[in-house]
């Protein structure tokens, strides 16, 4: 490896390290195919200062941002005192720069002390650079230290540096230097609420960025350029420049590679930004309808491009153009259900230099089965203030929700007050008939001693049990009740008050990790005693799911595959997955159930092999078995259902397998754990329930959570009986079943975890 080479590796090395400053974009933008570097069999590097360094790996793709900034800093240590000692100025003003750089990437994890350090070695940097008249390194210097000094909040030091650099940008004509430090100057005046002069130095940025032709900056301009008219209170013409990046943004994703998880990515992405602020916008403007025709717009269409490319008989202008009111309204009629969008709405800050979404609120809209639309606001960033700690973003209070129902190790734990002497209680994991009374609590031990309710145990002993076996009547879980309180009570007076009356939920990102069935009220009633409950990932894959569910439906296939406890396959991390022998009995007993051809395929018969040719011509798919939230294969679409392993596979049928496939069943079941959950995006979850209904699959049923095996061989058996003898729409069905299983498992965990996504009927 020459000397260039290898002043390159180092140069990217910083870059990809500390990926802050307007100048690492522009390199790594010009250098992104040597992001990582080909290392020759037997490689040895010979540094610019001539030390030779053996290769780790050889033959090996050498990833250089595995590099820790400590160690980053112990190389730029060293490659400074070489250059000292061989009076090499030009390398010593490089290391210089690249430890400044490190420093502040540790300044930006918290360090503060480290932006001082980096203080220090951007202006030693620079005063060589000004001595070696290197005025493009002298521009850069200026730019990062404008960069730290705006972290460090000394905005006077920020503003001067920021100058210069532009200054020095205007002399050696460089179109990304003069918008970074246009751009910075921008940022500085808004921190200090100067919005006009922030706004004037935005528009000469974006002037300067048009000039380097530039796809993505134009976009990244577009909306900060937006989202300071919006500050400015300029609506009008924050919504045309923002409708202008989305043209711009959109017309980008049509040109990218075809592959579903690129364009997921770059669709959630620039969710949270350009689409989010013009919802901000349309709302400040009480333009509702508007605002939710942007939200439909961004969740829906990297999926529907994907339908259209899998189905090319969908309905190719429905796929193709936006989102009306008038279309959205028409499928809300046509489910005759009511339907109720979420979009979380983040406020944008500037802290320390560094750009942030904070937690702000959450638009809600609910178009009625009569097509009238309501708009309500549901302030999060208030709500969570005073619970349980300040701030609580909305992922904590979500984990908090799992933590209280012991999804992730055992049993629900309710958060309530302890039992009074002589209180009726039940306890976890029997029948709610069973009742018993409290006859002592001993608060030390965390016990608490119990007599049944009934007359002919009346001369027992009472028993001791764990004080967290007990559920009152109404247990209270706080997290339940909050999200209940922020999600729910603002649109209460909107629900349908028939309990049969569908309620179809389009929730988005960490909101589809919510188990709405489960949410309380303040009496303790949940969700799923007043609703029936589904969701969907968009308003607009309910008109996919609704033309499938015609089509399959139409096709009247007469086979079933049902799948219960496969020879569990091997996993690197944990060995083989452990058997599920209930899971078996399920198996046995739903095929039992199914008035078709059903083939049951048990222990080493479930081969993935055999699955995967079967499950095209199934009108039901019920697999009962592990499922793996990972990627399995360096994809990008995680999810994997394990089945047999065979001489020809490793037996887990994976997400983007399945993608592949061109299933006609009318209903998938996946009774398995965690099979709904998959990677969080804008327009739904990416994982397995994705891929089935990009298959074709109208109707899916998934799981949030690892569920203990008698509860969900009990609701899975009322669920079949109920969709197949007496009530053949699914959500009601599935609503019925949980409503008999929570009788026998009270606990949340026991029966909320399933959810229908796509058509009820």
């Amino acid at each position: 490896m020459n000397m260039l080479m290898l002043k390159r590796f180092f140069t990217l090395l910083t870059l990809v390290i500390t990926c802050n400053t307007f100048y690492s974009a522009k390199v790594l933008a010009q250098n992104s195919d040597q992001i990582i570097i080909p290392i020759p069999e037997d490689a040895t590097i010979t540094d610019p200062f001539g030390r030779n360094y053996k290769v780790p790996n050889p033959s090996q793709i050498y990833p250089i941002n595995d590099f820790t900034p400590q160690q980053a800093i112990k190389i730029f240590e060293e490659s400074l005192a070489v250059a000292r000692r061989e009076r090499d100025a030009h390398a010593e003003s490089l290391a210089l720069m690249n430890l400044a750089n490190v420093y502040t990437m540790l300044g930006d994890f918290g360090n503060y002390q480290a932006y001082l350090e980096a203080v220090k070695f951007f202006e030693q940097s620079l005063k060589i650079r000004h001595q070696l008249q290197e005025k493009d390194g002298e521009t850069i210097t200026w730019l990062n230290l404008g960069n730290v000094y705006h972290r460090l909040g000394n905005y006077e030091l920020a503003i001067t540096a920021y100058e210069k650099s532009l200054a020095l940008a205007r002399q050696v004509n460089d179109y990304w230097l003069m918008s970074g430090s246009l751009r910075g100057l921008s940022f500085v005046y808004s921190k200090q609420n100067n919005f006009p002069k922030s706004l004037d130095y935005l528009q000469q940025a974006w002037k300067v960025a048009k000039l380097m032709n530039s796809p993505q900056q134009n976009f990244s301009f577009l909306h900060d350029l937006g989202y300071a008219f919006f500050r400015a209170n300029r609506l009008k013409d924050a919504k045309d420049t923002l409708y202008q990046g989305i043209e711009n943004w959109e017309s980008l994703i049509s040109q990218a590679t075809n592959t579903d998880a690129e364009k997921i990515t770059i669709g959630e992405v620039q969710q949270s930004l350009i689409y989010r602020t013009l919802q901000r916008v349309l709302v400040a403007e009480n333009r509702y309808e508007q605002a939710l025709e942007i939200s439909e717009r961004v969740r829906t269409k990297a999926f529907l491009e994907l339908l259209n490319q899998r189905f090319p008989g969908y309905s190719t202008a429905q796929s193709s153009s936006l989102p009306n009111i008038e279309l959205l309204k028409k499928i809300a009629q046509e489910q005759q259900a009511t339907i109720v969008e979420y979009s979380i709405i983040e406020d944008q800050k500037i802290d320390k230099g560094i750009g942030k979404l904070e937690l702000g609120e959450i638009f809600i809209w609910v178009i009625q089965p009569n097509g009238q639309v309501k708009f309500r606001r549901s302030d999060f960033k208030a709500g969570l203030a005073n619970y349980n700690r300040t701030n609580a973003p909305l992922q904590e209070l979500i984990v908090e929700m799992r933590q209280s129902l012991r999804i992730d190790s055992g049993r629900g734990i309710p958060n309530r007050a302890t039992p009074q002497i002589g209180e009726i209680v039940r306890l976890e994991g029997r029948p709610i008939e069973f009742k018993y009374k409290v006859e002592r609590i001993d608060q030390q031990k965390g016990t608490i001693f119990l007599r049944p309710v009934n007359a002919d145990n009346n001369d027992r002993p009472a028993k001791e049990y764990l004080l967290t076996e007990i559920i009152t009547d109404k247990s209270i879980y706080p997290s339940l009740k909050k999200l209940h309180e922020l999600l729910i009570e603002p649109i209460a007076e909107f629900l349908p008050t028939n309990p049969d009356a569908k309620v179809i939920f389009i929730p988005e990102r960490v909101l589809f990790l919510v188990p709405f069935a489960a949410l309380q009220d303040n009496q303790g009633n949940y969700l799923i005693d007043k609703h029936t409950i589904l969701t969907a990932p968009s308003i607009q894959v309910l008109n996919f799911t609704n033309q499938q569910r015609r089509k399959v439906q139409k096709a009247g296939l007469k086979q079933a595959v049902v799948v219960g406890d496969p020879t569990m396959p091997f996993l690197d991390s944990i060995g083989r997955l452990p058997s599920l022998p209930n899971a078996k009995i399920e198996a046995e007993a739903i095929a039992n159930l199914l008035p078709y051809q059903t083939k049951l395929l048990i222990g080493k018969e479930a081969t993935k092999q055999k699955v995967v040719e079967l499950m095209p011509k199934a009108r039901i798919i019920h697999l009962a078995t592990h499922a793996l939230l990972s990627d399995l294969t360096g994809g990008k679409i995680p999810g994997a259902i394990a089945l047999t392993p065979s001489p020809r596979d490793n037996g887990f049928l994976t997400a983007e397998e399945i993608l592949n496939l061109r299933l006609n069943a009318e209903l998938v079941i996946l009774s398995a754990c965690d099979t709904g959950r998959g990677r969080l995006t804008i327009d739904g979850v990416v994982g397995l329930s994705r891929s089935l209904i990009a298959t074709g699959v109208p109707s899916v049923i998934v799981s949030f959570w690892s569920v203990p095996d008698a509860p969900t061989a009990l609701l899975m058996k009322e669920f079949y009986q109920e969709f197949l003898h007496r009530n053949p729409d699914k959500a009601k069905a599935l609503r019925i079943a949980m409503l008999k299983t929570k009788t026998h498992h009270p606990d949340p965990k026991d029966w909320a975890a399933f959810i229908l996504i796509g058509e009820a009927k």
